[in-house]
């Protein structure tokens, strides 16, 4: 989106299948307990180990992905599952 969204806390480090499906709105991050969900379609797939864990979060707290964008990919994976 441009320089002003070139920021640490402004992106998640993925691996290519796992990013496909945050792509894809079959996996997020809960805003509020920062656990990694995934959509029911992979619970039984290999992905399924994935649901209800912690991600591995830095440990400086500015560095942490920002509330508000894990809100809006949360909501826009609950408006992909009602579809």
């Amino acid at each position: 989106m441009g320089e002003h969204s070139n920021s640490v806390n402004n992106g998640i480090l993925l691996r290519a299948d796992i990013h496909t499906l945050w792509d894809l709105g079959l996996i997020w991050i809960n805003e509020e307990t920062m656990l990694i969900q995934i959509h029911q379609s992979l619970l039984n797939t290999q992905y399924s180990n994935l649901n209800n864990k912690n991600p591995q979060l830095p440990s400086d707290q500015t560095n942490l992905p920002l509330i508000d964008s894990l809100k809006r990919h949360r909501l826009y994976c609950e408006e992909i599952s009602d579809d």
